[in-house]
């Protein structure tokens, strides 16, 4: 299982949403929306999980998008 990220729409920051999924499940559940409150800009932010990504949580770095 892997974290995932999005970005802030406001200041372009990676934002952890404090989910941990999986390839599969995030190319089946791609075009669901999903709600946060971002820790950069303190907005209420809605994005499609589609737009978000999986981080390898071993080395720090972006290992997959869904689009």
């Amino acid at each position: 299982m892997r974290k995932l990220i999005c970005r802030c729409p406001e200041s372009q920051q990676p934002v952890d949403l404090e989910l941990y999924t999986d390839y599969a499940t995030l190319a089946r559940i791609g075009s669901n929306s999903l709600r946060f409150q971002c820790p950069h800009c303190g907005a209420d932010h809605e994005t499609n999980v589609g737009a978000a990504w999986l981080e390898d949580t071993l080395e720090g770095i972006t290992t997959a998008r869904v689009s």
